[in-house]
């Protein structure tokens, strides 16, 4: 990414680092379900949670500040360094909590065939198909709001495009206060149904709220806080997920619903601006574009009623 001089270098660059991170978020929250037990996976899945979102909140002030010292291609060269640093405190430091017993002269055909076998495995569970629909569509609402509409929104209600930009802060502000607390929340209540239909509603309410009622600056930003905190409730997912497979394949139920979350994730963020082609891009043009999220809401509320509880009895 630092170095590309052409369009096709910038795309390929890309999908390198796609594949270089899609093992970030479901690797550590399942390596923290290692190392404190599959009883603890929901939790943890939380905790990398928080750090993924503030990392998101403050990550956009800490790139302007930054570009305001240095280019652009020398803070990304920064950033491969500090991968490299990464790498190698994790080869140091990183460590399983008991040994792992590997297949002897396992052929890449093998690995791939297991692979396949395990998610074939999955997905022939309807609650994980459920629960991996559900947490799509409000996450990937999440993703498209908090990477590119949620400031345009705002701004589009005649409020600064500065106070504006805060937006898409105070969503991922919002999921790292939610996440801290939600699992702990379906533990109180024992229940993973009640708390994921009740965030699910949540930001539903915030969401319309948002796009319909009048606006401020500080009213806009504590919605989207809100409906952060609200989207917390996706986590579920994984942990609805978690509970419907054996342990051993946990690991994969939890890749299935990430990946669910990220494709949708990616045709939320274009869907909008194709809605929007040929309009002034004015408040009653993102009200009728993004009235599709609201309806998308609202089945992500009936799948959540959908769902049959998965909490364990003991």
């Amino acid at each position: 990414l630092a170095y590309a001089n052409s369009f096709p270098m910038l795309l390929l660059s890309q999908v390198i680092l796609a594949i270089g991170s899609c093992a970030g978020f479901v690797g550590a929250g399942y390596i923290g379900g290692m190392w404190f037990g599959m009883a603890k996976f929901g939790i943890m899945f939380g905790y990398v949670q928080v750090v993924a979102a503030l990392s998101s909140a403050f990550g956009q002030a800490g790139f302007d500040a930054a570009l305001k010292v240095m280019d652009w291609r020398g803070l990304m060269t920064a950033f491969g360094i500090f991968g490299i640093l990464l790498i190698i405190a994790a080869f140091a430091f990183i460590r399983n909590p008991q040994p792992i017993k590997s297949e002897e002269n396992l052929s890449l055909g093998k690995f791939i065939g297991g692979v396949l076998a395990s998610i074939g495995e999955v997905l022939k569970n309807f609650q994980v198909i459920l629960a991996s629909l559900q947490g799509a569509i409000t996450f990937g609402i999440m993703l498209a709001l908090g990477v590119v509409w949620a400031p345009k929104i705002v701004a589009a209600h005649g409020i600064d495009q500065t106070a504006a930009n805060y937006a898409s802060a105070a969503l991922w502000l919002g999921l790292a206060v939610g996440s801290l607390f939600i699992n702990h929340w379906t533990d109180k209540v024992k229940s993973r149904k009640q708390p994921f239909i009740i965030t699910t509603i949540i930001q539903l309410i915030a969401f319309a709220a948002l796009l319909y009622l009048p606006m401020t600056a500080l009213t806009a930003q504590a919605l989207c806080f809100i409906i952060g905190a609200g989207n917390a409730g996706h986590m579920l997912a994984f942990t609805i997920a978690g509970d419907n497979v054996p342990p051993r394949l946990i690991g994969t139920s939890a890749s299935v619903v990430n990946g669910s979350m990220f494709i949708v994730g990616g045709i939320l963020m274009g869907l909008p601006g194709r809605l929007l082609e040929g309009t002034n891009f004015d408040l009653a043009a993102f009200q009728k574009a993004m009235f599709v999220m609201v309806i998308l809401f609202v089945v992500s509320v009936i799948l959540s009623f959908i769902i049959k509880e998965s909490y364990p009895k003991e």
